[in-house]
């Protein structure tokens, strides 16, 4: 299939890889040795995937800038609920699935630069892979299956570069809204988004069934067990915190 290149938000730089070269990977390596910088996209020209991971340079202490974590996520759950049919669920589930109609169908990956607790971090790279067009098998699509892809779900004449463009400019009007008014309006719409929020509840491993209620000020997800006991999940852990050295040997 021959699908043009991506047209990105002008604040945007888009730097295309092509297997076996993985994009994740290479967004990290790339920031610790400063051969890209911020607002630098890493994107795969596969196109049965939209798999992309953008680097920010946070002027924010490290503790602020876990908050891109639930920020990037909201964006790529709007963006993608943009463009699939009308009454399509999109959703996030704890702790890194994108679900699509109640069926996996990408991934999110968070890492950042190693540093103390109070230290701004040199750069933050957030990423996202989705199946647009491959078929996995399991019968219908949706939630009668584990796994799905936006296609089996509707996105219809929606190509890889159609979700990069949006993706791209969600997470900017995004990163524009939490620069203006903090961490509010980010919670409130990722909230909404989490499997487990305003529902019967949904998994969380060893905890079982349990309800979201929110983030605390130290950004953990506090969930609610069928026995009443309230958990604290860290967003910290979804994070890879890496030195230059170690980037680097991710990206090799």
């Amino acid at each position: 299939m021959n699908v043009e290149d991506p047209r990105f938000p002008p604040l945007i730089t888009g730097h295309s890889i092509a297997a076996p070269h993985r994009v994740f990977d290479t967004a990290c390596a790339s920031a610790a040795s400063g051969a890209l910088g911020a607002a630098d996209l890493v994107w795969a020209r596969n196109t049965n995937r939209i798999d992309l991971a953008l680097i920010l340079e946070p002027d924010v202490p490290r503790a602020r800038a876990m908050e891109i974590v639930p920020l990037f996520e909201v964006a790529v759950i709007e963006a993608v609920g943009a463009l699939m049919p009308p009454q399509t669920a999109v959703q996030l589930r704890w702790p890194d699935e994108l679900l699509v109609n109640g069926g996996v169908a990408g991934r999110f990956r968070f890492a950042m630069a190693d540093c103390a607790q109070g230290d701004v971090p040199d750069w933050l790279v957030a990423g996202v892979d989705i199946v647009l067009g491959e078929q996995h098998p399991g019968g219908e699509a949706g939630i009668a299956k584990e796994r799905t892809s936006l296609l089996a779900e509707g996105a219809g004449e929606k190509n890889r570069s159609d979700f990069l463009e949006v993706i791209s400019a969600f997470v900017l009007s995004w990163i524009d809204t939490w620069g203006e008014s903090g961490l509010h309006n980010v919670h409130d719409a990722w909230i909404g988004r989490v499997e487990g929020h305003g529902s019967d509840g949904a998994l969380f491993g060893a905890i079982g069934r349990a309800n979201v209620l929110g983030l605390d000020d130290e950004l953990r997800l506090l969930v609610r067990g069928g026995d009443g006991r309230m958990h604290a999940l860290p967003l910290a852990e979804l994070v890879a915190w890496l030195d230059a050295k170690t980037a680097g040997a991710v990206g090799a």
